[in-house]
């Protein structure tokens, strides 16, 4: 459908562009822009043409993993979230203020729960997804309030 392929294009643009920005030092993410961005959206393009417009050219493997790419993306720009709150934890203790405990349980919580869930559909996309958000979202932004 049109909507994953416009889904896959932004996410494709957004993952790099937030991940980069996110993890790497302030002066080095100014240098770079909006290139990772740049870099991933025409990517995805060339990839939504290919798959929608000329079906034959692609392996079948690499079109079967790009219906499936706006669930990695999405996936992947979740899992994000906490390198970024730690990354800030870590360089700026003095934001430990505003942080809340209980909200750090129930985020662990909420994505512990769904663990089963993803473990009964065997569904590998959200199984990374909660697993990930329980440990790290969790835990990991929990621990780091008190270190």
């Amino acid at each position: 459908a049109a909507y994953q392929g416009i889904l896959g294009v932004a996410g494709l643009a957004a993952l790099p562009q937030i991940g980069l920005m996110s993890l790497l030092p302030p002066e080095v993410a100014a240098r770079l822009g909006f290139a990772p961005g740049i870099f991933g959206a025409a990517l995805g393009c060339t990839l939504a043409i290919l798959v929608r417009w000329a079906p034959g050219i692609l392996p079948p493997a690499l079109a079967a993993a790009w219906v499936r790419l706006s669930g990695w993306t999405a996936t992947l720009l979740f899992m994000t979230m906490p390198v970024a709150q730690l990354a800030t934890n870590f360089s700026r203790p003095a934001t430990l203020e505003g942080l809340s405990i209980l909200s750090s349980l129930l985020a662990m919580t909420g994505n512990a729960l769904m663990v089963p869930r993803a473990l009964f559909t065997r569904d590998v996309i959200w199984l990374a997804g909660s697993t990930w958000g329980c440990t790290l979202m969790g835990w990991g932004v929990m621990l780091s309030l008190f270190l």
